[in-house]
């Protein structure tokens, strides 16, 4: 006695020839579909590298204006801090006068401004 098993693969996969069926035609549709959709998906990482790429060059000039400006900044604050310092010292060395002596240096534009003021006050009261 002889038995012969005769197995059929259910998805075409093991057989040697291409098949003809519906369901290779539906397997070839879907593979049109599917490179269809990653040739778009390609092309829109592409453009969205190249937005990508633009953004990062904006934001490196950014960046690097930024760092310019702090240290112009810098640049400024050091010298205002210097400028104070100084003038902190030079202060110490001022000594107060009295009301005499700034009007004894006072110039006749002052003295004008000076008396019209007190006239004022006068009427006023």
């Amino acid at each position: 006695f002889f038995f012969f098993f005769f197995f059929q693969a259910e998805d075409g996969i093991r057989d040697v020839e291409r098949s003809r069926g519906l369901g290779d035609v539906y397997k070839r549709q879907v593979h049109g579909s599917v490179l269809e959709h990653t040739s778009s998906t390609i092309k829109n990482l592409t453009e969205t590298k190249e937005q990508l790429q633009d953004e990062n060059y904006e934001l490196t000039e950014k960046i690097v204006s930024l760092i310019k400006d702090k240290e112009e900044l810098t640049k400024n604050y050091n010298e205002l801090k210097r400028e104070n310092s100084q003038l902190e010292s030079n202060e110490s060395t001022y000594t107060p006068v009295s009301y005499t002596h700034l009007r004894a240096h006072e110039t006749s534009l002052h003295l004008v401004c000076r008396l019209l003021l007190e006239k004022k006050k006068k009427k006023k009261k």
